[in-house]
């Protein structure tokens, strides 16, 4: 693309950082928005699980299926922000995604 004849080609040459870096932007705000209420949801259940107030064996077991089902959704959350993080230019020196 030559940027002397073409007019648009020095107006993608330029927008088309911003526009990787706000898509970059968006896709960690929603998957921190998504950490948090994992978060919320494994303190929830937590508590509900250390009352055992009113709670019968069986609804006991699910609660603490479900704590363990959301501890892991946490824990994948996590993970996939620490894999995001290397391309950010911000976090240098970056941690490896396994």
């Amino acid at each position: 693309m030559d940027l002397s004849t073409n007019p648009f080609a020095i107006l993608t040459f330029i927008s088309a950082p911003a526009v990787l870096t706000n898509a970059s932007c968006v896709l960690l705000f929603g998957t921190g928005n998504r950490y948090g209420r994992a978060i919320d949801r494994v303190h929830e259940l937590a508590d509900i699980v250390e009352a055992r107030a009113n709670l019968d064996e069986s609804e006991l077991r699910l609660r603490i299926r479900q704590l363990s089902a959301a501890e892991t959704r946490t824990l994948l959350i996590v993970r996939a922000l620490t894999c995001f993080y290397p391309l950010w230019p911000v976090s240098w020196p970056a941690p490896s995604c396994r």
